[in-house]
């Protein structure tokens, strides 16, 4: 049960920032125009990365903690026990920690949010470009040379996809081992929503 109690509180700090990833695609222009089924399918495409970049913005690389409501919080108070999960929390952390020495500004993440969400869209690859030349301006003004760092923000990008999956399989696997956490009320409905494994 200690493993299902930690999953609860993970999915719930996981579903507070959702609900703030929520509310900021709502601002991006075009969003609200696509229909609502795809609305929620990018979201659930992107969202797992795009959380990752939220909780970068609150980690300090020099101290590998996040900073909480001013309170620091090392990293170490995450990790699992279990050897999968633990493989799961490591390259979580490489990748926020990554992202975290990048040192984005607030529009910079922003913008590489927007690019993320609006990129499998409907909307058309000249308005998908626009946020990525947004971005590469923005960041062309502290480097001189930014393609070595687009590049590095789609290997992080492209890994933190690969753990979005592997965050999926995980949550099958606690629902085989606690049929429990299906139940109403077991997890926030919004990440059950978002994550739940396909059935088969």
């Amino acid at each position: 049960m200690i493993k299902l109690e930690a999953w609860k509180k993970f999915a719930a700090e996981l579903t507070r920032i959702i609900q703030s990833i929520i509310e900021f695609a709502k601002m991006i222009d075009g969003f609200m125009q696509l229909s609502q089924e795809e609305q929620i399918a990018l979201l659930k495409g992107c969202v797992f990365e795009l959380a990752a970049i939220v909780v970068s913005r609150h980690y300090s690389a020099e101290s590998t903690s996040l900073i909480i409501n001013r309170e620091v919080v090392p990293a170490s108070v995450f990790r699992p026990s279990g050897q999968i999960e633990l493989n799961f929390f490591l390259g979580m952390h490489s990748c926020i920690h990554e992202l975290s020495q990048l040192r984005l500004t607030n529009a910079e993440m922003g913008l590489l949010s927007a690019w993320i969400l609006l990129d499998r869209s409907s909307l058309g690859q000249y308005v998908i470009e626009q946020f990525r030349n947004c971005l590469q301006q923005q960041m062309a003004t502290k480097i001189a040379d930014v393609g070595p760092l687009m590049e590095k923000l789609c290997e992080v990008i492209q890994r933190l996809r690969g753990h979005a999956q592997e965050h999926i399989r995980l949550l099958g696997e606690l629902f085989n081992s606690y049929p429990q956490a299906t139940e109403k009320g077991a997890l926030p409905d919004l990440y059950k929503e978002l994550f739940s494994p396909p059935l088969s």
